[in-house]
């Protein structure tokens, strides 16, 4: 028993300087974590992913050191080419109205200005698909002759330039070159 009653007695000043040492390796670990996370942040290291609803359309996309990863715009509707168009368009013009609000709204706060120049970047560097779905027309088999002919006498007046051909193109093509 006064074994035991030594060794917590010894033993009790140890945990006491143990205790403090690891609260300040902790502190010291959180420390260097704050200023590793305010450098990264600040970097952009990390790979940011966003959704946004934009006018009532989903948007998503990735970027990372403050760069626009323009494959990942609307990527998950890319089997979809209309709704794919959709979303892309969308994306341009949020990218373009955030460009303009943080043009418009400045601010000293580091984070501002990154966000300004991603904006501003995509607005100008993201090229969205542009696809739609019209109806077509009914062709008689008059107008698919008259088409026809009118394709081959263009091809006939680029290669030749011939008077003739060029006004047989015209009458043909109704004045269209």
């Amino acid at each position: 028993m006064r074994l035991l009653f030594l060794l917590l007695i010894v033993s009790a000043p140890l945990q006491a300087g143990n205790v403090v040492a690891k609260a300040y390796g902790v502190f010291v670990n959180d420390l260097a974590n704050s200023y590793m996370s305010s450098y990264n942040d600040r970097v952009g290291i990390a790979l940011e992913s966003k959704h946004v609803n934009y006018n009532g359309q989903p948007v998503t996309f990735q970027y990372q050191l403050w760069k626009l990863r323009k494959p990942s715009v609307c990527a998950q509707l890319q089997h979809n080419l209309l709704e794919y168009s959709k979303c892309t368009r969308a994306a341009r013009a949020l990218f373009t109205e955030t460009c303009q609000h943080l043009t418009n709204h400045p601010s000293d706060h580091w984070k501002h200005l990154k966000l300004k120049n991603l904006y501003c970047a995509a607005s100008v560097e993201f090229k969205p698909v542009v696809a739609e779905v019209g109806r077509s027309t009914v062709v008689d088999d008059q107008e698919l002759q008259r088409r026809q002919q009118c394709s081959v006498l263009r091809i006939q007046a680029m290669s030749s330039r011939d008077v003739r051909t060029i006004q047989m193109r015209d009458e043909v093509c109704g004045g269209s070159k």
